[in-house]
């Protein structure tokens, strides 16, 4: 079985706002990640199946939307969270795609626990000490230039077992409130939904 994710995204255009970077990088652990890449991604008109090549691993990865639902973002205030299941394959396809630059900084956080706990990460992304946990949730903020175009995204994407991966987006999501004003009005989208439509 692939490796069962819910998660929430918003897009704003430009550069990330002070209010989301600053919020972003308010907690005790610096966060890790930073370096560039550039995933390729096959330009799909679906909302619901995203299909890339990861910059670096060499590997397709396919990303399905199984549910939406509601969830709650504090503040009277409401969104559209996705479970996902992805699937990664050691194949190539000779199919043009959309070249996507990012730079991505990463938080981790193991949801074990009732109040979810930040575990510190290297450049590489991965746990400077110890492994990843089997139940928790990563908070992204990226940069992303499509088309010349800047724009900015911040993800929750919890992981874990299929009882306990919705709560763990939402307790990490409680944890790391307010959320950043910005946020509000930036669009929120998968990646899928984006790519299909950026504007």
């Amino acid at each position: 079985m692939g490796e069962l994710s819910a998660e929430i995204r918003w897009w704003g255009g430009g550069d990330a706002p002070a209010a989301v970077t600053d919020w972003y990088e308010s907690g005790a652990v610096r966060p890790g990640g930073g370096g560039a890449r550039t995933d390729r991604y096959l330009a799909i008109d679906s909302g619901a199946v995203g299909i890339k090549y990861r910059g670096g691993a060499g590997s397709l990865e396919i990303k399905s939307l199984v549910e939406q639902y509601e969830i709650d973002l504090g503040d009277d205030r409401r969104g559209t969270a996705g479970i996902w299941i992805k699937h990664g394959l050691a194949l190539a396809l000779d199919t043009p795609t959309l070249a996507i630059a990012k730079r991505r900084r990463l938080r981790l956080f193991d949801c074990a626990e009732e109040v979810p706990r930040e575990i510190a990460l290297g450049s590489d992304e991965a746990p400077l000490d110890g492994d990843r946990p089997a139940e928790g949730c990563e908070v992204e903020l990226t940069e992303v230039t499509r088309d010349g175009a800047q724009w900015w995204s911040v993800c929750f994407e919890a992981f874990g077992s299929l009882d306990k991966v919705k709560d763990n987006l939402a307790r990490t999501m409680h944890h790391l409130a307010p959320l950043p004003e910005p946020l509000a009005t930036a669009r929120q989208a998968s990646y899928p939904e984006w790519l299909a439509a950026p504007e």
